[in-house]
């Protein structure tokens, strides 16, 4: 019996190690889960227009062209990729090409990129004109080309959808009018705001018709408080304007800091949307589009 007793004290004992090795483990894979993934926070937000026109550079310090605009989907609130100009650099002809920003590493002001004249020549080049370039068939192919996994537009078999929600280049969206749901315009787009090492599109800052009477103030939305119109050419919102008069705002000449979270916090809050760097899932209004879910994309283990 206390031969029998002891092998089960043993046994005991190796099952508690065994769930405390395998909790472990768990905790480690939830904290590098979560230590890489910047998708989740709230980083450097900055306006659109001062990143298109940037430097980029390889590994080697050698210049390779400028961020000529991004591709962005404004019902997920995501960057879906960088348009390049290559025209003039290592000798490559005039071209644009689609980068995935999450390609990218920041030294600076500097954006670089692990890309040489060789690869530049074979990447999936960008054409305005081209619509078919702002599928999801497109985007994965550029992710794939420059070995980036893992797309939050992406099913668990690694195939893409057949459209994003509300996709624009950013340059476009500049001074894109805003109506409401009886087609009447309220508003401009004044800026794109842009998380660009996360990938996101905070908000959306938009300046009031002057209709409404709201001064010379400016409101930041989250991206999902704005829907396509059926024209394509504008956007489409339920707001009003006793809605935006009680809104977070701020002055043409006053900005506020974009990357403040509990300034975030409350512009979502106002809206009544989740925000991503909360962990939540963003939602689209479903203004003119059936509502959809994004969620994050599986991460492999280190």
């Amino acid at each position: 019996m206390k031969i029998k007793n002891a092998v089960q004290a043993i046994m005991a004992g190796v099952a508690v190690s065994v769930a405390g090795q395998g909790l472990q483990a768990a905790d480690t894979n939830t904290n590098t889960l979560s230590a890489t993934s910047s998708e989740r926070t709230l980083g450097t937000v900055e306006r659109a227009s001062k990143i298109i026109g940037r430097e980029v550079r390889n590994n080697s310090n050698q210049k390779i062209g400028k961020i000529d605009d991004l591709v962005v989907d404004l019902e997920s609130g995501r960057v879906i990729y960088s348009v390049v100009s290559v025209g003039g650099f290592l000798g490559v002809g005039d071209r644009s090409v689609a980068i995935p920003t999450s390609a990218f590493t920041e030294q600076g002001k500097q954006l670089r990129v692990d890309t040489d004249k060789e690869k530049l020549m074979q990447a999936p080049q960008f054409t305005k004109s081209d619509k078919n370039q702002l599928s999801p068939t497109f985007a994965s192919k550029v992710n794939q080309y420059f070995g980036q996994s893992g797309a939050w537009w992406e099913n668990a078999s690694g195939q893409s959808g057949q459209s994003f929600g509300n996709v624009h280049q950013a340059s476009d969206l500049s001074g894109m009018d805003i109506k409401n749901v009886s087609s009447q315009k309220i508003a401009d787009v004044e800026e794109v705001m842009v998380d660009l090492k996360a990938g996101r599109v905070p908000y959306v800052v938009i300046s009031p018709d002057s209709s409404l009477n709201l001064k010379n103030n400016l409101y930041a939305l989250p991206p999902n408080a704005l829907t396509a119109a059926s024209d394509g050419k504008s956007l489409t919102t339920d707001l009003d304007q006793q809605k935006l008069a009680a809104a977070p705002h701020f002055s043409k000449n006053d900005w506020p800091n974009f990357s403040d979270r509990s300034w975030a916090e409350k512009v979502y809050q106002y809206y009544g949307k989740q925000p991503y760097f909360q962990g939540g899932e963003l939602q689209p209004t479903g203004t003119n589009a059936q509502e959809r879910i994004y969620h994050e994309p599986q991460k492999s283990n280190p």
